[in-house]
């Protein structure tokens, strides 16, 4: 493991596998850690805490602030050998709660067959958001934070759970600058991010810069690409209508790899965008 990454305890320990019927456990601080579901890993060099039903870890880098990262695995993990795609979610600390409400978005498609099981990785954000989310010339930033995800956090979680880690299985959501960074990420790593969503993206960042990044872009493309806005976010319109027709000049179809969408109504804000959340998930994630 390379000393750039380090790999801290957070709350206790992994949990007993062997203890049944699960237990409530309580944190030396008194925090409910619900019942032990024999969900997370306990690999040598890297303790992670079951949360909840949640893996969660923190994680550091020379160039970044600590954050924690937070592994979800599907229901029924613990019962099977089988192996699930991964969603890989930034602005963790939103992503899964009342917020972007991703996880609740992925657990209703399943429910209702739209999509299969996914391990979803939720990476909080730190202070730095602003920076770490945009393509500066100086750290931190967008080159810090897309290392961290992809040559630290996705070999991890690939190592330590039941992952199909392949281009076609692996997809990632960003709302806003999160948004922002996924243009970035998907051009700068195409074998890696297949399934890419840009939320109410921030490409007014530099007058379109981004924009005019892709449109020189001559690398691979996901095989399904998510772009919206709300219809009341007039400085985002422009830029991601730009987005989409650049797209388009690039083969991909509305409907079959490229989706898009400027909901009638909504602002900025991840409550908006966790409102069509299921939308987002429901096109990105799914097989056909």
């Amino acid at each position: 493991m390379s000393r750039a990454c380090l790999l801290c305890l957070v709350l206790v320990g992994c949990p007993d596998r062997d203890r049944s019927p699960p237990s409530p456990r309580r944190s030396p601080a008194g925090v409910d850690l619900g019942p032990r579901l024999g969900l997370c890993p306990d690999p040598p060099g890297l303790r992670i805490t079951e949360v909840r039903g949640e893996c969660v870890f923190q994680i550091s880098d020379p160039r970044l602030a600590p954050r924690l990262v937070r592994v979800i695995p599907p229901a029924g993990y613990a019962r099977t050998d089988r192996r699930f795609p991964v969603l890989y979610a930034h602005d963790g600390q939103v992503a899964i709660g009342e917020g972007l409400r991703v996880r609740s978005a992925v657990e209703s498609l399943v429910r209702r067959g739209a999509i299969r099981p996914h391990i979803i990785v939720a990476v909080d954000a730190s202070a730095a958001r602003s920076r770490e989310l945009k393509p500066l010339p100086r750290s931190p930033s967008l080159t810090d934070y897309g290392n961290l995800l992809v040559m630290q956090i996705k070999p991890l979680v690939d190592r330590h759970f039941r992952t199909l880690p392949g281009r076609a299985s692996t997809a990632v959501i960003g709302y806003s600058l999160g948004g922002l960074a996924n243009v970035y990420l998907m051009m700068r790593f195409p074998t890696v991010f297949g399934r890419v969503a840009c939320m109410s993206p921030s490409l007014w960042w530099r007058g379109g810069r981004a924009v005019r990044d892709f449109a020189r872009h001559r690398g691979q493309l996901p095989a399904r690409l998510w772009i919206d806005a709300g219809a009341e976010e007039r400085g985002f319109l422009r830029h991601t209508r730009g987005l989409r027709r650049l797209a388009l000049r690039r083969g991909m179809v509305l409907g079959r790899d490229l989706g898009y969408l400027e909901q009638p109504g909504a602002a900025h804000g991840f409550g908006a965008g966790g409102a069509r959340m299921h939308l987002a998930l429901g096109f990105v994630l799914a097989e056909r």
